[in-house]
């Protein structure tokens, strides 16, 4: 019994390090110019494709995503059913399947033309909207702020499900200064213990120096 936990918190501690260099990775790719937002394994993250709902004055961002990803609309709904306000967890919205006018404009777009130059594999038929959220620095994180977070993944947990990529995927909404955690595509529902022992192990090791 002791061997097999022993084993379970070397696996624990092998992913968290994983996850610590693949922050500074995903960071690096970060766009500083122009109006591509965010470059990453599942896409790429543009802020002038809009519609009339979900526009970038109305605080929203076009997520476009590889053509190997699959998108859990299942995850996605119960994510609305257990924060319906969308203040925890930045879930995706998709337009109405009868607007064709967005879906066949965007082919044209010159910021999806921008992310394909780069060398990504798109799927112009799978894309979503999400809030526009900006870069959480850690180091800088309130008391508050960790508390609401630990707070939301408590709630993740109770409702069985758990991420898969944390701490990386943590960013705060400027309406209201608190984080959100996004990006769900390596996220499990049902979750089992161990998938929620390593959320977890992941957030308190990041942010220990917040406690």
């Amino acid at each position: 019994m002791k061997m097999k936990k022993t084993k379970k918190l070397r696996k624990i501690r092998k992913t968290i390090k994983k996850r610590q260099k693949g922050r500074s990775a995903k960071r690096g790719k970060k766009q500083k110019a122009g109006t591509i937002l965010g470059i990453g394994k599942d896409g790429c993250i543009i802020d002038s494709f809009s519609s009339n709902k979900y526009s970038k004055e109305n605080g929203y961002v076009t997520k476009i995503f590889d053509k190997k990803i699959t998108i859990n609309k299942n995850l996605n709904d119960k994510l609305a059913e257990i924060d319906p306000e969308n203040k925890r967890f930045n879930r995706y919205f998709s337009l109405d399947s009868s607007n064709d006018y967005e879906k066949n404009f965007i082919i044209n777009n010159p910021d999806y033309i921008s992310c394909l130059n780069k060398g990504l594999d798109l799927d112009e038929n799978k894309f979503v909207f999400q809030k526009y959220l900006i870069e959480l620095d850690p180091e800088r994180m309130t008391k508050k702020q960790y508390r609401y977070l630990r707070e939301s993944l408590q709630i993740l947990h109770n409702n069985n499900i758990s991420h898969g990529d944390l701490p990386n995927n943590v960013m705060l909404d400027p309406d209201d200064m608190l984080p959100r955690i996004i990006d769900w595509e390596e996220a499990k529902n049902p979750a089992d213990t161990l998938d929620k022992k390593i959320d977890f192990d992941a957030f308190l090791y990041h942010f220990k120096a917040i406690r």
